[in-house]
């Protein structure tokens, strides 16, 4: 395929607010932040039939060191805090242990099921699924560790999804990162619905690697995955499909360019195949990616969004529009706050531009996931930093134009 990857240079519309006061929701439109005494940072919102709920990670300081906990947080339709959970709970002297969430998914009318990581204290980690009921409060809770897949000692699992299937019956399935020397990069274990015991676990091996935090299903029950693969000093593009209970998945041949920098950090099924969205450094500094490949992986289009002055920018999440398209969350740099959020619609069919903008805080911002809600919306979840140490949440609902 031939490569032809021009900047977009951007006509940005610019919204700038500071604290929930500032912003004056309208049609539905909100920007809310939530914050505590320690940093936060956002994984994931996804909208469920009372509100909206949201997946960070706390991080706690002890002089040089850090702690970790994973927070669940509930509000309603506008925003609005209804509850939230700390995993594990406040003080640190009742439960010292470290979590860390990747993604999380809504199960029907029962709760919430987190995958993520416990760290170990000497800095290991395991496959930790938690699972929650519908206010956050824990239920049960498994993980897996290196030595119980016979990885050798220093070897990591890093929990990256989770999903539900139904096949003779309702069951998990988990994917993990492997972090160890032996080639074994990838991991995927299944899990009782009833007690989360293990069912089957497996190891894939396709070079080191990094992977998305999704895994999505087709009506054989064939599992698809993403990510990067780094080769020859370059990270490109891959998609895995592994059919039901297999060990010998169908790993893709890196995708496009060997010497190009691809790094896929988000994707979604699309019309015809997958969109997935990321950083290219084909035009020298990182600019927003997205490509869209069929079933098989075949090329269908690949699209650069660059910037004027040669920074450094990513796309963070891609979702389907509400009205047909595809739409991109990324983060940008700019000179006035460091990074900004930028959101854009692009015709599915050939990643076209239909419409785009960029959202200026007083303060460098972060994306971590946008979805298309229920009334055409868009949900757009991230981090904000207030001042040179403070993170914090925010949630901004966005009108179907992008528009507050």
């Amino acid at each position: 395929m031939k490569r032809i990857l021009p900047y977009i240079l951007l006509a940005m519309v610019a919204v700038r607010c500071k604290t929930e006061s500032d912003v004056a929701p309208s049609s539905g439109s909100f920007i809310r932040y939530f914050g505590s005494e320690n940093n936060l940072d956002a994984k994931l919102a996804l909208e469920d039939e009372n509100g909206y709920t949201l997946l960070s990670n706390v991080e706690i300081q002890e002089g040089a060191a850090f702690k970790y906990k994973i927070r669940l947080i509930h509000t309603d339709r506008n925003g609005n805090l209804q509850w939230q959970t700390n995993y594990p709970a406040f003080p640190l002297e009742v439960d010292d242990k470290s979590m860390k969430a990747a993604s999380f998914i809504p199960l029907a009318n029962s709760g919430y099921l987190i995958a993520g990581d416990r760290i170990n204290a000497d800095g290991t980690t395991d496959l930790l699924l938690l699972r929650t009921d519908l206010n956050g409060n824990m239920q049960d809770s498994v993980t897996i560790s290196a030595t119980d897949i016979a990885l050798p000692a220093g070897a990591s699992l890093h929990g990256q999804a989770v999903i539900q299937l139904e096949d003779n019956g309702s069951y998990f399935v988990a994917l993990a990162r492997i972090e160890n020397g032996n080639g074994k990069d990838m991991f995927v274990a299944r899990f009782s619905t009833q007690d989360l015991s293990i069912q089957w676990k497996r190891q894939y091996g396709a070079g080191s690697s990094s992977l998305i935090n999704k895994l999505y299903t087709n009506t054989t029950k064939n599992l698809f995955w993403a990510g990067s693969v780094t080769s020859s000093g370059h990270a490109d593009v891959r998609l895995v499909e592994a059919p039901k209970d297999s060990e010998s998945p169908i790993i893709g041949d890196p995708i496009v360019s060997p010497t190009v920098d691809e790094n896929a950090i988000d994707f979604c099924q699309a019309v015809g195949g997958w969109a997935i969205t990321g950083s290219s450094n084909v035009n020298g500094n990182d600019d927003i990616y997205l490509l869209k490949v069929s079933n098989n992986s075949e090329v269908l289009y690949e699209k650069v969004i660059g910037f004027e002055g040669g920074r450094n920018d990513r796309g963070n999440s891609i979702c389907p529009g509400a009205d047909g398209g595809l739409v991109i969350l990324g983060t940008v740099e700019s000179e006035e706050t460091q990074q900004d959020l930028y959101l854009t619609k692009r015709n599915a069919i050939d990643g076209e531009l239909i419409w785009q903008v960029q959202y200026r805080g007083e303060d460098r911002e972060e994306g971590a996931s946008v979805r298309t809600t229920s009334d055409g919306s868009y949900l757009i979840f991230g981090t904000t930093y207030f001042g040179d140490r403070v993170r914090k949440l925010m949630l901004m609902k966005v009108k179907q134009n992008g528009q507050l």
